[in-house]
């Protein structure tokens, strides 16, 4: 009645609850999923602790429903803004405090349970420490991630679990958790030592399977509430005496682990009811556990277990027993009385025993006794028994199986039909699915097996593979029967609707008389002979049914044959397997339900003999000796003279090493890619065939003789009967390729090319560009006259170029410069300058590129795809680059004179131009001289050049191998041979070329050198001193020498006194550059230059008057003076006043000196004339370069004398402008880079190289002036108004660079 009391109050509370619309009613399911505490165990049956009783457990849900009921108002509970934090991080949206899945007591929260929602995918931070009153969470089969580090404040915490979950971290957080009870950590990421839990003594369930945990088995032994242990898969090591302890245990689970022990260590747990130790180091006897009578569920396979079956008979209440690969014996009738067993696997062991023991087991549905010592045989006794079983595997073992012949009449009675369900209970193996018997002795005919099970309907595969079987297949027709003394007529097997699949491999089958219907794969193969019924070959292939006969031989092919021709067996395109004992090749079947060897199924229409086999089918013998077969059937024939052949040859070998061709005449030629070495008759017995590509000749068809054979592209013979062919120079696919010759050609030239590797042109052909050009066709006449004309038009054009020289300079000598108001500088004004110093230089660089390019040959490659080296070459101004633009090879009709005579005008041309500007300097004072310096810089490059080219022997091939002696050819004039003695004046003229070039230009410019050393001797008498007195600077002239004084420098004549002021303006243009900026007050007193800056300009910063001696030197000042001399004015201002003394002093000395009067431009374009030797050594290194850059170390040295100069100018800065100082240095560097980009084809590097001096000349163009050329400037409108400061007058100059930005 109290029962029943508190029923009738909740359904009161409820429905007035209801009623007064406070909540919706909580649903029994919801409840019954919150109390759900499922432990996640993996392949084991799930586990419950003891539940208390009913009334308590009524009066229980009575207070959850309740407190669920009052989860309202809960947003005010301190525990709610931390749970809602926690569920939204989880992945639960919007949360709500009336979540049902969230238990509360008052304002605590004691239970999260969402196991099982795969939306639950957030994660798991430290928000959940916030709930220090929670008991229970539950998080099992979700996708929820983080770490159990932040439960370690959980200190009330019972129940824990995150089974297959994605949830990590170390074992060593929980053990502050000292009230947990169950722990399932399941297939998560957890890790650590289990010594981590041994404080967790309130542990009834642990389940920590499939995780990286590791540790030993003693740290639990403090755990002695422990009833469930799962550990399986995980690196726990130990022994099974560490849980001798823990007697409370039910359920053991440590499968796949380190642990190691003795069975006997598992005496005491007695209330195991599963223990699973398999694919461990376990050993032990079986006799250990027969104390453990609750055992239902045994697993140890494949440890080292030992002992007699006989030791299990007390185990009663076993269900699941795996004892496979171990050490255990006995005989199956230890066994008898297990009758609760459903599955027993003890494959692999020493078991024996006859099968029938086992029949009282009517519980069993799976047995596996593979490789083991059974027996038994079919027989009355097992009609009725077994039948839940759906597996029976007894492969390997000794079951004989098939019934005793006096008990096959009486198990025929035991097939059943559903009509007569009165049988159904005394049937064999009526759920029985798979039979497996491959091996076993069954010794017997295979209807025999069959007919036992006909009335199995469940039975889909049976497999008895070499079991000896024999007989005659039938398709399990209807027949009559006799079930207990009741005839059934014309009964139907019910196995002809359930067998699936029959194995029967490896047997002696001899017919097939018909297929059950539903047979979906029939496996034959390995039976010697089969003989197919009529039609039954056919309806299997036309219903589908997988035939397996492979290694089987049809004692009739008729049907087969047949069934070939009519297109339902379809053989492959291809050859699919050969024999090489067999000699023979066969195709298979196109059939993905018939797999058959070809060479057994149908021989004589699937396979043929192999070449070098002769006869019929798969029936073929080798060829004897010196005889050859084809193959395809074709027969051993006797191989022709002069070929042999060995036993089995497919063909005839030629002696000689030819092709044989039996249909040809004669039987031996050269295989395709080889050719004959000599003609036949000409005396040599010998003849070998050699292969065509070894010798760079190309024979596309057998036959071919080496002599007659065309060459490669990019190869040419020598001599009209050559056997080899030698690489052309480049570009060598364009000169050597004799497809492209129409057959004109038998040395491999290309259309227009001839000579020696086709380096010259052929007649009405031109050479440009490197290239050979046919003329075009037509009357020359019309073309003489033009470029007579064209030739008038240069006259015309270099005699008006010589009359304005001529004009500029006779008026510049002939006519005073009167006075002018200096017109305002400009930055287009000192770009000019610039590009004055700047463009020379970028001239030799494309003249040295065009040397450099010489490399590119020597690569190895024959095609070019730099186009722009031709055009980079007329840079060098040489004669030899404008033979193809004037057309006089066509016009005269002789293109070798022509490019003769060219060869000898490149380098002669360039000294005429220098005699003759020289011959000027009679009549005109230094213009000869200037003009000299100025042919030089034009045509030096292409002169030199040339004379090398004219003295160079080809002596290689393109892939540097050696030319005979008598095909060595000049590189420029290649019609001519070098060692041809009627061409000696040749060389008479390179050498005395040579010799000019390297000599006679540097002493000349050695001459100029001594010349301006001299010059400027009497200005190393002086020094400008400096002082300063504020924002004043004194600047006057001080004598070097100390016993002369400033007083004896006053009674000069009028010239020398205008020099010294010269001098004096040099020295302080110098100085106002460098110390001032604006505008500067420049005036003259006593020999004194003073420089005052303008009203809001500024000068120099030193506050002490220093006096400045600009050569570093004492002069009249103490010694004690000389530092602080340098650090006033500095080194700039000391070398840029030395640089503009320097050209008053060549100013001065033109007028008696015609070389210092021509070389002062170039002179002028170094910082100090002093500087003038490295306009030698620019030259020196120039004839170098074109000497050494076809030697064999050409690149080492090229790089070599570029890099020095490169070093060498950026090191001793010798030009005047800085901008041409980093331009020189830039080039040099580029052209060391342009050498490597030449040696080794980087194109893009090579052109690279030429780009990058002219883009620094354009992004100095930005600011094109400089201190040095103010200070010029400076001084140039100081000099013009020297009368004006003798008179005392001021003079305002402006001190201010220009620049386009």
């Amino acid at each position: 009645m109290l029962h029943v009391y508190h029923v009738l109050k909740l359904v009161t509370v409820i429905l007035f609850i209801e009623v007064a619309g406070e909540r919706p009613r909580i649903s029994e399911s919801a409840l019954e999923r919150d109390q759900d505490v499922s432990a996640g165990t993996n392949d084991l049956r799930s586990f419950a602790r003891p539940q208390p009783p009913f009334s308590h457990g009524i009066s229980n849900a009575i207070r959850i429903r309740l407190q669920g009921i009052r989860v309202q108002g809960k947003e005010r509970c301190p525990q709610w803004p931390a749970l809602r934090s926690v569920l939204a991080k989880l992945g639960i949206k919007n949360p709500t405090p009336r979540l049902t899945r969230v238990k509360w007591s008052g304002c605590d929260v004691k239970a999260i349970r969402l196991s099982g929602h795969k939306a639950i995918n957030g994660t798991l931070d430290h928000e959940i420490g916030k709930l220090k009153a929670l008991c229970e969470l539950n998080l099992g089969d979700t996708e929820v991630a983080g770490d159990v580090r932040h439960l370690k404040g959980l200190s009330k915490l019972q129940k824990l679990y995150l089974y297959n979950t994605n949830v990590g971290g170390d074992l060593a957080s929980l053990q502050n958790l000292t009230q947990l009870e169950l722990l399932s950590l399941l297939k998560t990421n957890c890790a650590g030592e289990l010594a981590s839990l041994q404080s967790l003594t309130q542990l009834w369930l642990l389940n920590l399977g499939n995780t990286h945990i590791a540790g030993d088995l003693a740290s639990l032994q403090r755990l002695t509430q422990l009833w469930s242990l799962h550990l399986p898969n995980t690196h726990v090591s130990g022994d099974l005496a560490s849980l001798q302890g823990l007697t409370k245990l039910g359920q053991l689970d440590l499968h796949n682990t380190n642990v190691a022990g003795d069975l006997a260590s598992l005496q005491r747990l007695t209330k195991l009811l599963e223990l699973f130790l398999h694919d461990n180091n376990v050993a032990g006897d079986l006799a250990s556990l027969q104390g453990l009578t609750l055992l239902q569920s045994l697993s140890l396979y494949n440890t080292k277990v030992a002992g007699d079956l006989s030791s299990m008979q007390r185990l009663t209440q076993l269900q699941g027993l795996y004892l496979d690969n171990t050490d255990v014996v006995g005989d199956l009738v230890s066994l008898q009385g297990l009758t609760q067993v459903n599955n027993l696997d003890l494959r692999n062991t020493s078991v024996a025993g006859d099968l029938t023991a086992l029949l009282p087991w009517n519980h069993v549905t799976d047995i596996n006794l593979e490789q083991t010592q059974v027996t038994g045989r079919l027989g009355s006794e097992w009609r009725g028994r077994w039948s839940k079983l759906r597996s029976l595997k007894l492969s390997g073992s000794q079951v004989e199986f098939l019934p005793w012949p006096g008990e096959l009449v009486q198990l025929q009675s035991s097939v059943w039909t559903p009509l007569h369900a009165q049988f159904s209970a005394r049937a064999i193996l009526p759920q029985l699915n798979l039979l497996q018997l491959n091996g076993c002795p069954l010794n017997g005919d295979v209807s025999e097996l069959l007919q036992p099970l006909c009335g199995s309907p469940a039975l889909a595969t049976i497999e008895a593979a070499g079991c000896r079987l024999s007989g005659t297949l039938t398709n399990l027709r209807p027949e009559d029967v006799v079930v207990d003394g009741v005839l059934f007529s014309k009964w139907r097997p019910l196995l002809g609707k359930s067998l699936k699949v029959l194995n029967l491999a490896t047997n002696n089958i001899t017919e097939i008389k018909g297929i059950p219907a539903s047979l979906q794969v029939l496996i034959l193969a390995e039976n010697s002979a089969l003989n197919f019924a009529d039609g039954v070959l056919k309806e299997a292939l036309a219903t589908g049914t997988f035939l397996d006969l492979q290694n089987v031989a049809l004692s009739n092919t008729t049907e087969a044959a047949e069934l070939l021709r009519e297109g339902f067996i379809v053989k492959t395109e291809q050859v699919s397997s050969m024999s090489t004992e067999g000699g023979y090749r066969c195709h298979s079947i196109l059939s993905t339900s018939l797999q058959v060897s070809p060479e057994k199924f149908l021989p004589q229409e699937l396979c043929r003999c192999s070449a070098g086999f002769e006869g019929t089918g798969a029936h073929c013998r080798k060829c004897g000796p010196n005889t050859f077969s084809e193959g395809n059937g074709s027969k051993c024939t006797p191989c022709p003279e002069g070929t042999i052949a060995g036993e089995g040859e497919a063909t005839c070998k030629c002696t000689s090493g030819g092709k044989f061709s039996p249909d040809q005449s004669p039987a031996c030629q050269c295989h395709a890619e080889h050719g004959l070495t000599n003609l036949r008759g000409a005396g040599n017995e010998t003849e070998t065939c050699a292969p065509c590509h070894d010798t760079h000749l190309r024979c596309p068809v057998s036959g071919m003789l080496l002599t007659s054979a065309p060459p490669e592209i990019g190869f040419a013979r020598l001599r009209n009967n050559d056997t080899a062919a030698l690489r052309c120079l480049p570009p060598w696919d364009t000169r050597c390729n004799s497809t492209d010759s129409n057959g004109s050609t038998h040395f491999g030239c290309a259309s227009g090319y001839g000579g020696v590797l086709c380096s010259d042109c052929e007649a009405r052909h031109y050479l440009t560009k490197g290239i050979c050009e046919p003329c075009p066709t037509g009357d020359f006449t019309q073309q003489i006259w033009s470029m007579a004309a064209v030739a008038g038009g240069i006259g015309l054009l270099a005699v008006m170029v010589l009359t304005y020289v001529w004009s500029r300079f006779w008026g510049a000598n002939s006519t005073a410069e009167m006075p002018s108001e200096a017109a305002p500088f400009s930055a287009v004004g000192a770009f000019k300058d610039q590009m004055k110093q700047v463009a020379p230089m970028l001239l030799q660089t494309c003249q040295l590129w065009a040397v450099l390019a010489a490399l590119k040959s020597k690569g190895g490659h024959g095609s070019s795809d730099s186009w722009e080296i031709p055009f980079i070459e007329a840079s060098q101004l040489s004669v030899d680059s404008l033979e193809g633009a004037v057309n006089l090879q066509c016009a005269l009709n002789d293109g070798a004179a022509v490019r003769l005579a060219s060869a000898l005008a490149a380098p002669v041309a360039p000294i005429a131009v220098l005699l003759c500007c020289l011959a000027m300097e009679i009549c005109c004072h230094g213009f000869g001289v200037a003009s000299a310096l100025k042919a030089l810089t034009l045509f030096y490059v292409g002169g030199a050049s040339a004379a090398s080219k004219l003295l160079r022997c080809q002596e290689v091939d393109g892939e540097k191998g050696s030319l005979p002696p008598e095909f060595a050819f000049r590189k420029s004039v290649p019609h001519l041979l070098c060692h041809d003695s009627s061409m000696t004046y040749l060389d008479a003229i390179g050498y005395s070329s040579i010799v000019f070039y390297g000599v006679v230009v540097p002493l000349c410019l050695a001459y100029l050198y001594a010349r301006q050393h001299l010059a400027l001797l009497p200005g190393k008498a002086t020094a400008p001193i400096a002082v300063e007195d504020g924002d004043q600077w004194d600047i006057q002239l001080s004598d070097l020498q100390r016993q002369k004084s400033f007083e004896r420098q006053e009674n000069l004549p009028v010239n020398g006194e205008v020099a010294r002021i010269k001098r004096l303006l040099a020295a302080s243009a110098a100085h106002i550059a460098v110390k001032m900026h604006g505008r500067a007050h420049v005036t003259l007193k006593d020999g004194v230059v003073v420089a005052t800056p303008s009203s809001g300009d500024t000068c120099g910063t030193s506050s002490e008057r220093v006096p400045v001696d600009s050569r570093g030197s004492e002069a009249d000042w103490p010694l004690a003076n000389i530092s602080s001399f340098v650090e006033a004015m500095g080194n700039k201002s000391r070398d840029l006043s030395e640089a503009l003394m320097d050209r008053c002093l060549l100013e001065e000395a033109e007028a008696s000196e015609r070389a210092l009067a021509g070389a002062k431009q170039i002179l002028f374009k170094y910082s100090r004339c002093q500087s003038f030797y490295l306009e030698i050594i620019q030259k020196l290194v120039a004839v170098g370069l074109v000497s050494v850059v076809n030697s064999d170390d050409g690149l080492q040295l090229c790089m070599a004398f570029t890099l020095l100069m490169a070093a060498a100018t950026g090191m001793a800065q010798p030009y005047f402008h800085p901008q041409a100082n980093s331009v020189q240095c830039c080039s040099f560097a580029c052209l060391a880079l342009a050498a490597v980009g030449f040696s080794y084809e980087f194109t893009w590097l090579s052109r690279g190289s030429l780009a990058v001096p002219f883009l620094l000349s354009a992004g100095l163009a930005l600011r094109p002036d400089s201190t040095e050329s103010l200070a010029v400037r400076i001084w140039r409108q100081m000099g013009k108004e020297i009368p004006k400061l003798q008179d005392g007058k001021p003079l305002e100059v402006l001190v201010e660079t220009v620049s386009f930005v």
